[in-house]
């Protein structure tokens, strides 16, 4: 039995302008993730993942998804900032008691531009899962988003901002 595995992901996307479109601009999204799974039961995980952004409607969008499960649970940047977005990340899970039932992760983002010139924030993310036999789950979310002392480059409004989520599942 192997005690550990590699986990990595690394990912391009490109969008552009089309034919006659009145906005001229290219954006790229870059995702790279390394990791190492210990014992089928803890994953350890750091990445980076960046939206181009060169000024109003000249971004890298995600009409059809969300960007929380990626840019972190307080919903913050569901719509890419002008500037761009730059999410260097670090992730640990853990599966615990009988057929790894209950799900335990933490995650640290650290938010800038995407030259790393201008600081967005940080925010730490935490969520338990627990399973109930073959068809119920029980799930609980906590974000929260700290607003560099009110120096967030992305939103002269922003503050500190908690969300809180409690979900049940029934799943057939």
């Amino acid at each position: 039995m192997e005690h550990y595995s590699p986990l990595y992901t690394a990912e391009w996307g490109i969008q552009q302008d089309y034919i006659n479109s009145p906005v001229d601009y290219t954006a790229n999204r870059y995702n790279v993730m390394g990791g190492l799974r210990a014992y089928d039961h803890y994953d350890f995980m750091a990445g980076m993942e960046q939206l181009n952004g060169h000024g109003l409607n000249q971004v890298f969008v995600t009409p059809l998804g969300t960007n929380h499960a990626f840019q972190g649970w307080a919903d913050l940047f569901l719509v890419t900032p002008k500037d761009g977005i730059r999410d260097v990340y670090g992730s640990i899970v853990g599966r615990f008691m009988e057929n790894d039932s209950l799900a335990v992760t933490g995650t640290y983002h650290a938010f800038s531009d995407d030259t790393g010139n201008i600081n967005y924030g940080k925010e730490w993310d935490f969520q338990a899962e627990k399973k109930f036999g073959k068809h119920y789950s029980m799930l609980a979310k906590y974000a929260y988003f700290d607003n560099a002392q009110g120096k967030t480059g992305f939103n002269s409004g922003a503050t500190d901002t908690q969300r809180v989520w409690v979900q049940g599942n029934v799943n057939f």
